[in-house]
């Protein structure tokens, strides 16, 4: 009887001494949002609602912005937390306008008391440059800092363009219009510490077949593509035109031991950025239509009407490996008058050392795709 009393109470004591030890465990500190990750240009703001659960449902809470690229002025994102109500703040965050492009991991850290939890963030900063070559009216004459012509009137692809890049933070580029003979480098393009400032390229040198990107322009978006997650959206249908020539068939890309230098940078630039194994370029006298590929970001548009008029017209033959994705297909004829069919839009993923960044060609100028919808179709590009 007696040891039965010294069990019973050793049990008691056990159970006391376990509720003890329950009630002083901490509890568990969550952080959570809807979103937690953001696609931003310089000088944008993202908005927000931090919930917290184990936290006292109304303050004191302390919250903050923690990283490398967290903190307050023009090169730093800051971050504004509204008051703690109900268990959850309002969260503001604003990316200065010179923050590097980038990805930049953030963590908002709250504080009540003892207890403290975490809550990882991430905010890719993006800023395009927007590289008008088109030799219309504005390009006549730039500024200083290589301007449009504020003066002159700008041209219906120039409007087109820049209502593409609308909602994003992006600058533009004129390249002068110019002689390829005599007016060479200075109607080249921006060089590549102009070109790494920025995390993507659209540069259109619009339906005309005579002014192209320079041998130099070429190297320099090769470079430029060599650094983290960057974008080159390239149409110039008149780089391929001068390339292939008359001979209005397929020709490779692979090098040609007669190519001046030009030329071997040009076949490599193809091949290397795009995927591309042949080119072809024409001259559209008839209205044809293409066709967005099923699967890729622009298969959802159906079949687009495109203007003749001897309109510029490039088709690519692409290698036969998975980082390289047809995106448009088109008719194309040769002298022969046979009828063949090639990638009027070609893209690629995985280039540079890090494999993370992607260029697209457009073989025909934008502004002779007859749809309503030709600013989507390339806004779809600029997700590639």
């Amino acid at each position: 009887m007696h040891q039965m009393s010294i069990a019973n109470l050793l049990s008691v004591t056990a159970a006391l001494c376990l509720s003890v030890t329950a009630a002083a465990a901490a509890p568990e500190v969550t952080l959570t949002a809807p979103k937690t990750a953001w696609t931003l240009g310089t000088a944008q703001s993202a908005e927000t609602t931090v919930r917290a659960a184990g936290l006292p449902a109304s303050g004191p809470v302390r919250f903050a912005l923690e990283g490398a690229g967290a903190g307050t002025g023009a090169t730093k994102i800051s971050a504004v937390f509204g008051g703690f109500k109900a268990g959850s703040s309002t969260l503001k965050l604003n990316v200065g306008a010179e923050v590097p492009v980038g990805t930049y991991p953030l963590v908002v850290r709250a504080t009540s008391g003892s207890l403290t939890t975490t809550l990882a963030l991430q905010v890719n900063v993006e800023r395009w440059l927007l590289v008008d070559a088109d030799r219309s009216e504005n390009n006549a004459v730039v500024t200083a800092a290589h301007r449009p012509d504020p003066k002159a009137k700008e041209s219906a692809l120039d409007t087109l363009m820049k209502q593409t890049l609308a909602g994003r933070a992006f600058d533009i580029y004129a390249v002068k219009r110019g002689s390829m003979t005599s007016d060479l480098p200075t109607i080249g393009g921006p060089g590549i510490a102009t070109l790494r400032k920025y995390s993507g390229v659209l540069w259109y040198t619009g339906n005309q077949d005579y002014q192209i990107p320079l041998e130099q322009d070429l190297i320099n978006l090769r470079t430029f593509l060599d650094d983290d997650a960057r974008k080159l959206i390239l149409s110039a249908p008149a780089l391929v035109v001068n390339m292939a020539g008359a001979a209005n068939v397929f020709q490779t890309t692979e090098p040609d031991a007669n190519d001046l230098p030009a030329q071997r940078e040009q076949r490599a630039f193809l091949k290397a950025v795009f995927g591309a194994a042949g080119y072809h370029g024409a001259y559209a006298r008839d209205a044809y239509q293409v066709t967005p590929v099923a699967g890729s970001p622009l298969g959802a548009f159906g079949s687009l009407d495109v203007s003749g008029g001897n309109s510029l017209r490039v088709g690519f033959y692409p290698l036969d490996e998975p980082s390289v994705q047809r995106l448009v297909t088109g008719p194309l004829l040769n002298q022969q008058n046979i009828k063949s069919v090639g990638a009027v839009a070609l893209g690629r993923h995985g280039l540079g050392p890090s494999h993370t960044s992607s260029g697209v060609f457009l073989g025909i100028s934008p502004d002779v795709i007859k749809s309503p919808r030709v600013r989507a179709i390339l806004q779809a590009l600029l997700a590639f």
